[in-house]
């Protein structure tokens, strides 16, 4: 039975191309229906000329199938269109002098370059899987040129460049629908919230729309020109056409939200560096780079987090909060805004000792884990404690060149009503809050955060590394002499003993 199984299922032998012509004749004249001149056509090498509705006709009549008509392609069931899955596009952009192809020190790795590695390539939850493309930027002062790393570094004068980078690269992979993620440490975090900023107003540009861009971004810079008017009215009025708030703009028509998440370590402004004889005694907002009102949340933007630092104290790293409208909150927009323990890089990292920036890491995942896929694991191999949880001390960020530059102290704004929290590890350590700020979360003890799920994980598996004491010894680290946060009366202290050493040199 399997000998007739295996002779009945035996594939029949097809008339090869390259046969004799003799049987080429012979498989003609026993189906009758095709002639001599059509099997030539069919089995030449050359090219068809015929078209695709004649090709399969000819095909179907050599194989004795009925003929292929016009009429039968116009009555046939087309194929059902198969919707485009959603992608994650996520820029992540880094800190001053900051680049990941430059240093093989993985203790000195931001947590913007720790997070861009933790985001896995597709998020296998769903179903089917939604792809993460993750676009990395390194920060200003990362040039090869000792001009950009001195200057560029200093001045910040790259941050266009590298806002342009990051939007070239949206308008190049966007297509509608997909979901926009932006991070972003110190400057980067201003070049992230910047280009919201943007996108909040133009939304995305597609590639023939990309022509007109440099026009777009240089009508930004000029939009708000105080001593030039007419410039400035020039630039609005080209603008106007790219707004989304233009009614002939169909761009993102029917979306409430463009922007799926902004997530940034401590913002500062364009420039964070002493300017001669401008900052030592003034105490100055944000930059407003481009025109953008940088403390703005957007209304496109879904899910925002901002870590900031409580302990960085220079002057030209003001903290730049966001600012939230109230309808966009009742209106679905999320943000949260907490206060860790440290300088500026213990919350966006690049120390050596980064206990605190792991904090600020483990709770932006925290945060985001269930709009990204997240490689938990590798976070996990992060933390390298030498102290208990949440117990580092802050590192002094005032050297060099900050060193003589006036302190100001940063003041959070604990009220129910609004979107800053104090983080809990932060009554874990050492340095003493404000008598303000203590008695304020004495009063409100919802003012200080709860933990989030994966927080709580992290902290039940917090232990001090065997070697730590060791370690401590040997990397002896500039802690911050002032390690209480604000106090108004201490301020106007500050200021008066400086203002006065300044009067002795005139």
């Amino acid at each position: 039975m399997a000998d007739k199984l295996e002779n009945n299922n035996t594939a029949q032998p097809v008339a090869d191309a390259s046969s004799p012509a003799e049987d080429s004749s012979k498989n003609v004249s026993s189906s009758n229906k095709l002639d001599t001149t059509d099997t030539s056509k069919s089995v030449t090498n050359e090219p068809s000329t015929e078209s695709p509705v004649q090709d399969l006709a000819v095909a179907n009549r050599i194989q004795g199938l009925p003929p292929f008509t016009i009429e039968d392609k116009q009555n046939s069931t087309p194929m059902p269109k198969q919707q485009r899955n959603t992608r994650r596009l996520i820029i992540c952009c880094d800190g001053t002098w900051q680049d990941a192809m430059q240093t093989r020190a993985e203790d000195e790795y931001t947590n913007i370059l720790r997070l861009s590695r933790a985001i896995k390539q597709e998020d296998r939850r769903q179903d089917p899987p939604i792809p993460q493309i993750c676009h990395y930027i390194s920060g200003v002062g990362t040039g090869w040129s000792i001009s950009d790393k001195i200057i560029g570094g200093a001045t910040g004068n790259t941050l266009g460049v590298k806002l342009r980078d990051a939007y070239a690269f949206l308008s190049q992979n966007y297509c509608d629908g997909d979901e926009i993620f932006l991070f972003g440490f110190s400057r980067g975090a201003f070049t992230a919230r910047t280009l919201g900023a943007l996108i909040n107003d133009i939304g995305i540009l597609d590639n023939k729309e990309m022509e007109h861009f440099f026009d777009i971004f240089q009508a930004y810079n000029d939009r708000n020109n105080k001593l030039d008017k007419k410039k400035a009215e020039e630039a609005q009025k080209l603008l106007d056409p790219w707004l989304l708030i233009n009614e002939n703009n169909q761009r993102h028509k029917g979306r409430q939200f463009i922007i799926k998440c902004i997530g940034v370590f401590d913002t500062v402004g364009a420039l964070g560096v002493p300017t001669l004889g401008s900052t030592l005694f003034k105490m100055h907002k944000g930059e407003n780079y481009l025109g953008f009102p940088d403390t703005v949340l957007g209304d496109k933007v879904e899910h925002c987090y901002h870590a900031l630092a409580l302990h960085e104290n220079r002057p030209n790293f003001i903290d730049t909060r966001f600012e939230v409208k109230k309808n966009n909150l009742e209106r679905g927009q999320h943000c949260k805004q907490v206060w860790f323990t440290g300088c500026h890089s213990d919350i966006g990292g690049s120390y050596k000792e980064h206990e605190l920036s792991d904090l600020t890491l483990i709770w932006m995942c925290a945060c985001i884990e269930s709009l990204l896929l997240l490689d938990i694991e590798y976070i996990k191999t992060i933390p390298d404690p030498m102290e208990g949880w949440g117990k580092q001390k802050p590192h002094d960020s005032k050297t060099g060149i900050f060193t003589f530059s006036m302190p100001i102290k940063r003041k959070p704004v604990l009220e129910l009503s609004s979107t800053e929290r104090l983080h809990p590890s932060v009554l874990q350590n050492d340095c003493k809050l404000a008598k303000s700020i203590q008695d304020k979360i004495d009063a409100e003890p919802h003012l200080v955060a709860h933990l989030l799920p994966l927080e709580e994980q992290f902290k039940s598996a917090w232990k001090v590394a065997a070697n730590a004491q060791k370690r401590k010894d040997s990397s002896k680290y500039q802690t911050s002499k002032d390690q209480k946060s604000f106090d108004e009366l201490e301020v106007e202290t500050l200021f008066r003993k400086y203002w006065n050493k300044a009067k002795s040199f005139f």
